[in-house]
């Protein structure tokens, strides 16, 4: 099977910045909230009333799908792994991750004199959590030449009983019952699967129209929340979590309607297109240590005092916090698109001849 070659249209890309937005608007509920302490079995350290948790679980389940949905995306259009893509995105990570991870772990150190953790950051991307999501995307990246390669010497019906081995090993070996292949969606075994689904849609035009698209998104979004708050209606606040997990299937298959409705909307913009160059910057730059710090605690202290409207604050919080991290890489990118020009200027100078 032959893969077309194709160019992402501004549809896509407008997709890859509202992804962004509901990560950030999911990490503002799960760790600014804290409804991610009901992993524990308990909402003890929930930021809400009771009665408010279910709008958070509302919210949160419309967010979700967010990773699943992104890594699609690199599977519907291919990875093309080069040297060259690896280096430019260990940069990047290096260049917010020294001013917004290093130096505040050191400032930190300096205080309480826990040198271990100050001197482990340098190790950016190699400790998880902070970016768990860049160091399986980078393994995904040397392993996509390979599912590439499938995609293109296998058999229609030799792709869909991977696809499905996938599917069965992640959603009920993992999901369901917890194997440790796939336990929770947050590993490279999820991020493969998803890729394939993506390069499956590809390879087969498989389409949804966009009415159908948007209904499936919003009814397997509202499922997961009805069945996150019958969970802690009866006290089973673990399971409740559970249902984050982002292999589960109505996770993987709300991310799928999602992509298919921006995929059928199809329009161009050199604007949008611009802008979403900066959609990596916007995780770097949300997740780091110091800029997670200050806006989780935004959020502690809005839904302190304005309680009934953290739920319209949470998205317009996650909204300027995108559009800084955009102004940031902007300007970061002019700096080195300036810096590179320079030094090309100076090859060609002192060439010999």
């Amino acid at each position: 099977m032959k893969n077309k070659k194709e160019s992402r249209d501004s549809s896509i890309e407008l997709l890859r910045l509202v992804l962004m937005l509901m990560i950030c608007i999911h990490h503002c509920i799960v760790h600014g909230l804290g409804l991610q302490s009901l992993t524990g079995g308990t909402p003890d350290h929930v930021l809400l009333a009771e009665g408010q948790i279910i709008y958070a679980d509302v919210l949160n389940s419309f967010c979700i799908c967010a990773v699943n949905c992104f890594i699609l995306i690199s599977g519907y259009y291919s990875i093309r792994t080069s040297a060259r893509k690896i280096i430019f995105i260990l940069l990047t990570i290096l260049f917010y991750s020294i001013p917004f991870n290093i130096i505040p772990a050191f400032m930190h150190a300096s205080d309480t004199g826990n040198w271990n953790e100050a001197l482990l950051s340098l190790l950016f991307i190699s400790r998880p959590p902070t970016y768990w999501f860049v160091a399986d995307y980078l393994f995904l990246m040397i392993l996509a030449p390979m599912l590439n390669l499938m995609f293109e010497k296998f058999s229609i019906r030799n792709v869909k009983l991977t696809l499905l081995g996938l599917l069965i090993i992640s959603c009920y070996f993992g999901f369901i019952w917890g194997h440790s292949a796939n336990n929770t969606g947050y590993t490279l075994m999820q991020f493969i699967l998803m890729y394939c689904i993506g390069r499956y849609i590809n390879i087969t035009n498989w389409e949804l129209t966009k009415g159908k698209a948007l209904l499936t998104y919003f009814i397997s979004s509202l499922l997961i929340a009805t069945a996150m708050w019958t969970c802690q209606s009866a006290g089973k606040f673990g399971l409740s979590w559970r249902l984050t997990y982002y292999n589960d299937p109505l996770l993987i298959l709300s991310a799928i309607a999602l992509f298919i409705f921006f995929k059928n909307i199809n329009f161009q913009s050199l604007f949008i297109n611009n802008i979403a160059k900066s959609a990596f910057a916007v995780y770097l730059l949300e997740s780091s240590t110091l800029i997670s710090d200050i806006v989780y605690m935004i959020v502690g202290q809005i839904v302190t005092q304005y309680n009934g409207m953290i739920f319209f604050i949470i998205p317009i919080l996650s909204l300027i916090t995108l559009i800084c991290a955009v102004i940031i890489d902007r300007l970061r990118q002019i700096v080195v698109n300036k810096l590179i020009s320079i030094f090309n200027q100076r090859l060609i100078i002192n060439e010999p001849g």
